[in-house]
């Protein structure tokens, strides 16, 4: 009676595990084109957003502040906002590439993995982006404050591997709130993807910054000499 019933169990858990499966599988979400899509939104409000904090540094800001090569990744140049065709087609052509190699990547993922990779890589691209999308915010926001009439005054510059640190902190900070989630939610490969992504992004950021900061202390030694004759403590 008791294995009987045992069976039958484990014929309901099996045919459980069978109709999961197959609601993954025949999912939106469990389709590399629908992924594509998604990616596509994504990926151009990135670069919308991306166009719109450095039109305001070029046209507001860089009378204040001046960041060393241009103040994000992309780096898009004056001469790039000057000719909007120009700089469409380098959107389109990194749209092309980026959505053909994630659909290649996921479909590889469907075809020989599993749903496991499949959801680990599609947490990997749109985490990170949720990153990239709240930089951009920030950037905007601040930017659209300064201004002379609000109270602004003064300048600065700011060089690369400075601009590179705080992205270490920003990453790392969605890296610890991804992993925080995935500590209570272990079985989402989606969250784990957001995980790995936000660590990678961070040991490049600060990898890239420790570079760039010995080699911009080396190229301006006056700045260790005044780092010098401040702490030292003048004679009486």
């Amino acid at each position: 009676m008791f294995s009987i019933s045992q069976s039958g169990f484990f014929a309901d858990l099996c045919s459980l595990k069978i109709s999961f499966e197959n609601i993954i599988d025949s999912s939106f979400l469990f389709r590399p084109s629908s992924m594509a899509f998604i990616w596509i939104i994504i990926y151009s409000s990135d670069w919308m957003m991306n166009y719109w904090g450095t039109k305001i540094y070029h046209n507001q800001v860089k009378k204040f502040c001046i960041f060393e090569h241009g103040y994000n990744v992309k780096q898009i140049t004056e001469d790039e906002l000057g000719s909007t065709g120009k700089l469409f087609l380098r959107y389109l052509s990194e749209l092309f590439l980026t959505t053909v190699a994630i659909w290649l990547l996921l479909y590889v993922c469907k075809l020989y993995a599993s749903w496991q990779f499949y959801e680990f890589f599609c947490g990997f691209f749109i985490l990170s982006e949720a990153c990239v999308h709240f930089r951009h915010i920030r950037n905007v926001t601040l930017f659209s404050l300064i201004k002379p009439e609000v109270g602004f005054y003064g300048s600065i510059a700011v060089p690369r591997w400075m601009s590179l640190r705080i992205a270490f902190i920003e990453f790392g900070t969605f890296a610890l709130g991804y992993l925080i989630v995935f500590f209570f939610e272990p079985q989402s490969y989606f969250v784990l993807g957001g995980v790995f992504a936000a660590l990678l992004a961070l040991l490049y950021n600060f990898s890239l910054s420790e570079k760039l900061k010995r080699l911009f202390l080396a190229q301006n030694p006056e700045i260790k000499n005044l780092k010098q004759a401040i702490s030292t403590p003048k004679a009486k």
